[in-house]
């Protein structure tokens, strides 16, 4: 069966591009690929069908959305394909994909949405009767329950941030003491994401 994609714009860079690039390559996909200036002389680049440069330089340029739109539209791309990391798990970002009728390569904003907070994603395995390991959903301003709950599971427990994955925003907590400096690293580091609950596991 023939793809009904025909031109893919790579919302990525280095190793995962090219990974993405040869695979299309074998289907017949043409490619697009973005690029920050500093990445002008790297392999994906020149494996492209057709190689743009972006504005921004660094991490930034990867994160630009409103200019990968502008460029996925302006070359008539069939899809994007994010990859990992980067945008990969932005579920408004996949939305606004979808909204202008370019195909989104990936899951659904829906469900990047719930997997996207780990909060959301145990509620819904459990409702679904798929075991987790046991957890406690607790409010950042409460440290002192917290600490209770803590000693009432027993030490080390984990304290995690439900917004990020790959085990970033994650503590481990041997005993009382470490607990505390941990949770008042956590809640300092995530406290600008405007989070109001950590997971203890």
């Amino acid at each position: 069966m023939k793809s009904r994609i025909k031109k893919i714009l790579i919302a990525n860079r280095s190793e995962i591009a090219t990974r993405i690039q040869v695979t299309c390559q074998k289907m017949g996909i043409d490619t697009v690929i973005l690029y920050a200036p500093e990445d002008k002389s790297l392999k994906f680049v020149h494996m492209a069908t057709k190689s743009i440069a972006l504005p921004l330089s660094g991490t930034q340029a990867y994160l630009d959305q409103d200019q990968i739109i502008k460029i996925a539209q302006e070359e008539k791309v069939d899809a994007i394909i994010p990859g990992y990391g980067f945008l990969s798990e932005d579920h408004q970002f996949a939305q606004r994909i979808i909204s202008n009728n370019i195909i989104w390569v990936g899951p659904s904003p829906q469900i990047m949405q719930i997997a996207g907070n780990k909060i959301l994603a145990k509620k819904l395995v459990s409702k679904l009767g798929i075991p987790t390991i046991p957890y406690r959903v607790i409010s950042i301003s409460k440290l002192d329950r917290a600490l209770n709950i803590a000693q009432q599971i027993g030490f080390p427990v984990l304290l995690k941030d439900p917004t990020n994955g790959g085990g970033k925003g994650m503590r481990m907590a041997k005993d009382k003491e470490d607990f505390k400096q941990q949770w008042n690293s956590l809640t300092t580091e995530i406290r600008h994401k405007k989070i109001k609950y950590l997971l203890m596991l």
